[in-house]
């Protein structure tokens, strides 16, 4: 049966829950990193379309996901909780960040986008202290992202761009904040969170609109301050982290 979904988990895990007919699971249990588990999954994906999970996970809703991924067309399908992404956007993309700016740059190739209230699965209860860390990696996937983004946002469908601001606000979100508590801890100097605020500054509706999405702090005040936090602000960003 031609497959309509592979989710591929974008970590090593040892337990998967039952594969439905329409769907495909394509996981690892040795240790390999993120970049290597999505790459050599995507060269092996047979489905329609193909969902990035962060870890293990349980099927909520499997039957609703495959009937809507069946009979949709878009480019884009944004569950609850998860995205699906047609296989062909990742054509010529080799991820190596993360899920979210693997993700990002997907999505800004895509043409069309629908929304369902269906949540496909849960993911399971893991420790998420590390999962916005700052990486160097990530940072230079993100800042080709907001690159390519500048290039394209012209010609995106005015769904779909309002999909990407969305998306980018929220991983930009927890890049500044780990990337501050990166500073504060002397593991990065200053320059490099200067350099890519630099950067964002030249996508000014970006810019402009972390200015009220930046949630844990005023984002603003930050930049006069030097990206100085106190002992508070660093806590409250450590608690965001880990939602």
């Amino acid at each position: 049966m031609k497959k309509v979904v592979s989710i591929i988990v974008c970590k090593n895990i040892a337990e998967i829950p039952t594969e439905p007919e329409a769907a495909e699971i394509l996981y690892t249990e040795e240790n390999r990193g993120f970049a290597e588990i999505v790459q050599n999954g995507l060269k092996q994906a047979k489905g329609k379309y193909v969902l990035l999970c962060d870890g293990g996970f349980e099927f909520a809703d499997a039957e609703g996901m495959l009937s809507v991924a069946g009979a949709s067309n878009a480019d884009i399908i944004v569950f609850d909780g998860a995205t699906a992404l047609k296989t062909a956007l990742f054509k010529g993309l080799a991820p190596s960040g993360d899920r979210a700016t693997a993700e990002i740059l997907a999505v800004l190739a895509a043409k069309s986008i629908e929304k369902s209230n269906i949540k496909p699965f849960v993911l399971a209860n893991e420790r998420k202290a590390d999962k916005y860390l700052y990486s160097e990696q990530t940072e230079k996937e993100l800042a080709y992202a907001l690159r390519e983004f500048k290039k394209c946002k012209s010609k995106l469908p005015k769904d779909v761009y309002t999909y990407a601001v969305d998306i980018i606000c929220l991983r930009l979100t927890y890049y500044y904040a780990a990337a501050m508590l990166a500073i504060k801890s002397k593991a990065i100097p200053l320059s490099v969170l200067t350099e890519f605020d630099a950067l964002l500054k030249e996508n000014v509706v970006l810019y402009l609109a972390m200015d009220k999405r930046f949630t844990p702090a005023s984002l603003g005040k930050l930049r006069k301050k030097g990206f100085a936090i106190s002992f508070l602000t660093a806590k409250k960003f450590e608690k965001f982290l880990m939602k």
